[in-house]
């Protein structure tokens, strides 16, 4: 099983037992995904994800209590979530047009997208995951392994994103870059952002299952080394929040793209298990 992060793993445990206090009976079982399951959680800087599983759909007169629980950990460590029912989760991401999500804090009742696809299912499984009993939060296990239908749902959407989201940003990224001197400053998050996602989507591609970003990041050094460099400064920068970046570095970041792009949308790229 995955291992919750012993930083992480208090903070989780404290925030579900408020949520079982105020919603009693609604919780059947919580998910542990994101950096915080992966050996990639980083104090101050990592946010928690979760996937919490309820008996009933989330109402409107259940929005302003979670809000306020959400809202609550913003201080310290966010707690994002995706709230599905169990019937949902059974059913798969094609059937479930919108859910509850909490992004950097925020709760929304009804959203579209995001962490609705089968990539999400596929990280569900090994998962650490704890039922609710009588008593509250039970012990942590191992969810079931994910089944060969899901990886290659999840490889099929990593391409697709590859083409409908990640190449359009690109080559707009790559086009605002060249109007910008090489040593101006630019966004260490959006750099880290180019350099570390499209690469997690050709090892979903490819091997049929969810890294960390910075898994995605060594698998990147191996398989494209001329961008080498700029991939262990970004993993650093992850890892201790130092270090800087420059348009040309963005500029370096969006070939890297590019590369994962062809590689990951290729008609002869292997898909899934």
């Amino acid at each position: 099983m995955a291992e919750i992060d012993e930083r992480a793993l208090p903070r989780i445990e404290t925030f579900v037992s408020a949520l079982l206090a105020r919603f009693p009976g609604l919780v059947e079982s919580v998910y542990v995904t994101g950096s915080a399951a992966t050996d990639d959680w980083h104090e101050a800087r990592s946010d928690i994800d979760l996937v919490i599983v309820t008996w009933r759909p989330i109402l409107e007169r259940d929005v302003a209590a979670l809000v306020a629980l959400h809202a609550a950990t913003k201080a310290t460590t966010p707690v994002d979530a995706l709230y599905l029912t169990v019937d949902q989760l059974a059913d798969g991401p094609d059937s479930v047009p919108s859910a509850p999500q909490v992004v950097d804090g925020e709760f929304r009742l009804g959203v579209a997208g995001d962490q609705l696809s089968w990539v999400t299912w596929l990280e569900l499984g090994g998962a650490p995951r704890a039922e609710i009993a009588q008593s509250g939060l039970g012990p942590w296990s191992p969810a079931p392994e994910a089944d060969a239908r899901t990886a290659r749902r999840a490889a099929e959407f990593s391409a697709a994103n590859l083409v409908s989201y990640w190449r359009p940003l690109g080559r707009n990224a790559r086009k605002r870059a060249l109007f910008t001197r090489g040593s101006a400053p630019v966004s260490a998050a959006a750099v880290a952002w180019v350099v570390l996602g499209p690469p997690r989507l050709v090892v979903t591609i490819e091997q049929g299952r969810i890294v960390s970003k910075a898994e995605a990041g060594l698998f990147a050094i191996s398989e494209f080394p001329e961008y080498a460099a700029l991939i262990s400064r970004v993993i650093d920068w992850r890892r201790t929040g130092e270090g800087s970046f420059t348009a040309a570095d963005a500029r370096e970041a969006t070939r890297l793209l590019a590369a994962c792009v062809k590689r990951g949308s290729s008609r002869d790229a292997p898909v899934g298990l």
